[in-house]
């Protein structure tokens, strides 16, 4: 009687031990398995949403599309296209030129000629072919700061009238003048033409060609493809014959590269984007 007591003690022991291991097994799977499943879930979440905002921040600043590129491409174009000092471009001063390098007279002249018209007043203040140019220093610091960056210091200190950009008074209010002087005299004209434009995330490369023409009638004339005459591509003929026919300037420059423009020398133009504006600046041109 004893043994079956005992038999049926263990089977019991053994039947509550199954249950136990049971319940654990469901508590387990209802309770801890569920909630780890839901921490994963939530991590991926986590990384999906964290993936999201990567791929927008790459769509913000995604590359321009080629009809965007092409119309900034002229815009910048057409700022660099404008002359400086000595009625030269950018382009031939150095083989590589960027922001500190460029004289101060250069910059004030190439701003006072991207500021437009209807921002300028125009007097005659000269015995011959003289026209005074004045500009507000609020519209020559908002041209300058477009040019060359928001971060660049304007030495206002160093306008003189030896830079052609001065400070000058009309009608008692102070403003900033550049004098107008008789007709250009410099034998050498550089002609320049847009080639492409190129991207690379916030940079912009804009590619010119240059081909300098000097007007002399002795062995030095000639067409050259750079500014200092180094490099002779052919007589002064061609072109007497160019102006022979009273063309302009960007029917000349037609003529021009449409013969010589393989030869032309090529220069890269760096534009940096601004933080937070959609402005782009001069930062460099090097000659390739």
């Amino acid at each position: 009687m004893q043994r079956k007591n005992k038999g049926l003690v263990i089977t019991i022991i053994i039947l509550i031990v199954l249950l136990l291991g049971t319940s654990s097994y469901i508590v387990y799977d209802k309770f801890f398995v569920t909630n780890s499943t839901k921490n994963v879930v939530n991590e991926n979440d986590d990384k999906n949403e964290n993936n999201n905002d990567l791929v927008d921040e790459t769509e913000e600043n995604e590359s321009l599309s080629q009809a965007e590129l092409e119309n900034l491409g002229h815009k910048l174009y057409d700022i660099v296209s404008k002359k400086g000092t000595y009625d030269t471009y950018l382009f031939g001063i150095k083989e590589k030129l960027t922001y500190d390098e460029l004289d101060d007279a250069y910059k004030y002249n190439l701003v006072f000629h991207n500021i437009p018209f209807a921002e300028k007043t125009y007097i005659e203040d000269c015995e011959y072919e003289c026209v005074k140019e004045i500009v507000s220093n609020e519209v020559f610091a908002k041209y300058y700061h477009l040019i060359f960056g928001s971060d660049k210091d304007i030495e206002y200190e160093d306008f003189n009238f030896y830079y052609s950009v001065y400070e000058c008074t009309n009608n008692g209010n102070k403003y900033y003048c550049k004098q107008n002087i008789g007709s250009d005299v410099n034998p050498t004209k550089q002609y320049i033409n847009y080639e492409r434009t190129e991207q690379n995330d916030d940079e912009i490369y804009l590619y010119v060609k240059s081909l300098d023409v000097y007007n002399s009638d002795d062995e030095s004339g000639g067409i050259y493809k750079d500014y200092f005459n180094n490099y002779k591509l052919d007589d002064i003929t061609f072109y007497e014959n160019i102006i022979h026919n009273y063309y302009t300037y960007e029917e000349k420059k037609y003529f021009l590269f449409g013969k010589y423009g393989d030869d032309a020398k090529e220069y890269k133009v760096t534009f940096k984007k601004e933080k937070d504006s959609d402005n782009y600046y001069w930062y460099s041109v090097e000659a390739i």
